[in-house]
């Protein structure tokens, strides 16, 4: 009995380190007495169970990927943040840009570019 407890804490401890909120390990209780293996099932906020009854060290691996994924997946959604604010900030630049005069070619316009660019590289740099 106490091995099941650690099982399960274990279990439950995993889900906090990946903080996988709403996530609930249960149990499986056979009904067959005959088989001494402890059995253990993975539900989601709403109580719907997201695996079948399986033994610890399956169900770990589980939780593991399952964390894994998460992290990837809000990795990916900051650095897709990240992208879309660099890219703000470059179309302000180039809207600054299209909007210098051209029609006499004088250094100072490509002076000011030359400025904008610089201005713009900073921004996203300091990010």
């Amino acid at each position: 009995m106490e091995n099941n407890n650690e099982e399960l804490t274990a279990l439950t401890n995993s889900l906090n380190y990946y903080n996988l909120e709403g996530y609930k390990i249960h149990e499986y209780f056979q009904q067959d007495k005959r088989i001494k293996i402890k059995l253990y099932f993975l539900t989601d906020e709403k109580g719907k169970s997201l695996t079948g009854h399986w033994r610890y060290i399956e169900l770990n691996h589980f939780i593991h990927g399952l964390g894994t994924a998460k992290k990837i997946f809000c990795n990916s959604i900051n650095e897709y943040d990240k992208l879309k604010e660099d890219n703000a900030v470059l179309l302000n630049a180039l809207r600054r840009i299209d909007a210098i005069s051209f029609q006499k070619n004088e250094w100072k316009d490509f002076k000011e570019i030359n400025n904008i660019c610089v201005h713009t590289l900073q921004q996203i740099k300091n990010k």
